[in-house]
């Protein structure tokens, strides 16, 4: 089921996260005029956590810094973005359009603007898993290694936040 991002409903499931303090889950791609609503949201829920799924929308560095430099309630969760099969969600499937991107060259090596982009903000995106789509099961171990791969490319002080300590915070679990 797919929400306007602008709408009451919404308003109150942002409302009850905050109240509750559960983040979020915005599970979209970074569109113009879906970015664009994701803008509104936010701003009109500063106290309200976001997870925006698959590296926020698979948008493009320099549109993910600025999300992530206006609004601090924003987290990118990384869940499939792992390339480790042809025409999974970490490659430009189903179509390559100009709002999509990808972290890694497909190869296990992370593209520079990314990996500049997870320096700059370490504390803003985490490793995610997607395992709401039970195919994706069947490459859990591959994503993670692939994940594993990816990380050791940053700083280990980056690498320690995105693999789990930002997780661990945002879900209060020590």
């Amino acid at each position: 089921m797919s929400l306007p991002l602008v709408s009451h409903l919404m308003g109150r499931i942002a409302a009850l996260g905050a109240e509750f303090r559960a983040p979020v889950l915005i599970h979209m791609e970074a569109e113009p005029e879906r970015a664009a609503a994701m803008e509104r949201l936010l701003a009109a829920h500063p106290n309200a956590a976001f997870i925006w799924a698959h590296n926020c929308g698979r948008g493009g560095a320099p549109a993910i810094s600025s999300f992530l430099s206006r609004f601090p309630n924003l987290m990118c969760d990384l869940g499939g973005m792992a390339a480790v099969e042809r025409g999974g969600y970490g490659t430009f499937w189903p179509k390559k359009t100009p709002w999509m991107h990808v972290i890694e060259d497909g190869y296990g090596k992370l593209n520079p603007e990314m990996r500049d982009l997870f320096e700059r903000f370490p504390r803003r995106f985490m490793v995610g898993t997607d395992a709401a789509h039970t195919p994706a099961l069947r490459t859990y171990t591959s994503r993670i290694a692939r994940f594993r791969e990816l990380l050791s490319q940053l700083s280990l002080p980056a690498a320690k936040r995105i693999a789990y300590e930002n997780a661990a915070e945002l879900f209060g679990v020590k």
